[in-house]
């Protein structure tokens, strides 16, 4: 599990409260036994301290019949990017990303957000709107994407 793919701990925000530009990617592994049949899933987002729950996304899955050309002991795997687009952030500090699985918990991340520059942080930034008639610079077509 991952936030944007690339193991991002620390996120350095240009303002706060702010939205998450950001995708969590997971990968779902196991047998192709334990896919059959339906899934629910969920991801929270909690502030640790006060565990205050900021946000929740649901997702589910129905796995087909096991394939008979499937070879045993093989790893299975489904790869899913979850928009996180739509949670705030109300303020700096530690955020625990969780994912479960029919109900159990199965994984989870943390994440540090502060307002400042911080050593080893991915910088974020707040998207911009387009002034009509201005160029288009890269600082803000890196804004408008929320990459770096």
């Amino acid at each position: 599990m991952h936030l944007l793919g690339g193991g991002i701990t620390k996120l350095a925000v240009s303002e706060l409260p702010t939205q998450l530009t950001l995708y969590l990617a997971l990968m779902l592994e196991g047998e192709e036994s334990e896919f059959v049949g339906d899934h629910k899933g969920a991801v929270e987002i909690f502030k640790l301290g006060d565990s205050t729950r900021i946000a929740r996304a649901t997702f589910s899955w129905l796995g087909g019949e096991k394939s008979p050309n499937w070879v045993e002991g093989l790893p299975f795997n489904i790869g899913l990017a979850i928009p996180l687009h739509p949670a705030r952030i109300p303020s700096a500090g530690v955020y625990r990303i969780e994912v479960s699985a029919q109900g159990e918990t199965v994984s989870e991340i943390r994440l540090a957000v502060s307002e400042e520059p911080v050593s080893g942080a991915t910088p974020m930034f707040v998207p911009v709107a387009r002034q009509a008639g201005s160029s288009t610079t890269r600082q803000a077509r890196t804004r408008r994407r929320g990459t770096s």
